[in-house]
């Protein structure tokens, strides 16, 4: 019995020791009110509090505004019905997940495979849109089944709505697989470049109202472009996951991003600071932009340490809190 009582005590140095060092010290690390609530009030309080308003920020409706399946909660956005919502909170940009077919059509879906969050299964990069045509995601709604073509995505909304801001986040490829997984997003990525600018022009749509989102893989293929860039950071990546600020920040500026897009568990007031003195310094701006986090405490977070942007499911809600 003893024994179990001095393995935690021996354990509770370092423990604390280690805690001190990602909550206050420069390594950028931030635990959310979403998973370590106690914790994320020290690094808040170590932070300070916000005075931006909502003017002084971009708020993004992610997947256009995150709905939920009726299968285990799943958010699937990327339909009408949740673009719909993004337009009626008055959102600065909305974001769509962009994966192409096997015929090389773009559609709007965010997973690899249609196994989760539809009737059907396997990859979606291995069936054309013909077939897709006849897939349903597993929402109650029967008029937001289908899975949308970005073309008609895009006529429909800049007829009805020609000023809205759209984020295309490029979702391209196996990112598990090895060298021809790579061949395949790279394809798929110098494809998508190819066309999106026939597209638009064919939809007389401005190419300042479209921003690129990419990992560090797909964001190469634009890195000679004229589109606005964000470089994405996936934390669930380990292919994409860097060992420093510093990696990430150099990922962004070789590829030409004037965004960087972060998970909430990498911002911190020392990132934002650091990724606005690197562009300062080489004559340009950047913005840093979070995602991965609801809660409005966490956002409040983000803001006091300098991001200025907010990627939401819920930008309604979101921007009405923001605003008291």
């Amino acid at each position: 019995m003893k024994l179990k009582h001095r393995i935690p005590k021996t354990l509770s140095v370092p423990f604390v020791l280690f805690l001190v060092f990602f909550l206050f010290s420069n390594h950028w690390v931030y635990l959310s009110h979403q998973r370590f609530g106690s914790l994320a009030n020290l690094q808040v309080q170590h932070v300070g509090k916000s005075d931006v308003r909502v003017s002084d920020f971009v708020v993004v409706g992610h997947r256009g505004s995150g709905l939920e399946s009726t299968k285990d909660d799943l958010l699937i956005g990327n339909t009408r019905a949740a673009i719909d919502v993004a337009i009626a909170a008055e959102v600065d940009w909305i974001e769509i997940d962009v994966r192409v077919t096997l015929d090389g059509q773009f559609v709007l879906f965010h997973d690899e495979t249609l196994d989760a969050k539809t009737n059907a299964t396997g990859p979606i990069e291995q069936m054309p849109l013909k077939e897709l045509a006849s897939v349903e995601l597993l929402l109650s709604d029967e008029k937001n089944r289908s899975i949308l073509s970005l073309e008609t995505v895009l006529a429909e909304y800049h007829a009805s709505h020609p000023n809205l801001n759209w984020i295309l986040d490029l979702k391209l490829g196996n990112t598990e697989s090895a060298d021809d997984g790579y061949r395949g997003r790279m394809d798929q990525a110098l494809c998508f470049r190819a066309e999106l600018p026939k597209l638009l022009d064919r939809l007389g749509i401005s190419d300042h109202r479209i921003t690129i989102f990419g990992d560090a893989e797909i964001i190469q293929a634009f890195s000679d472009r004229d589109f606005n860039c964000g470089y994405t950071l996936l934390f669930a990546s380990h292919k994409d996951l860097p060992l420093s600020a510093d990696d990430v920040l150099e990922h962004a500026w070789t590829n030409g991003c004037g965004i960087v897009v972060v998970p909430i568990v990498f911002v911190t007031a020392s990132l934002v600071q650091e990724a606005k003195k690197k562009w300062k310094e080489r004559g340009q701006d950047v913005q840093v932009w979070s995602y991965d986090t609801n809660d409005i405490r966490d956002l409040r977070y983000c803001l006091a340490c300098g991001v200025s942007g907010l990627i939401v499911d819920n930008p309604d809600a979101v921007i009405a809190s923001l605003q008291r």
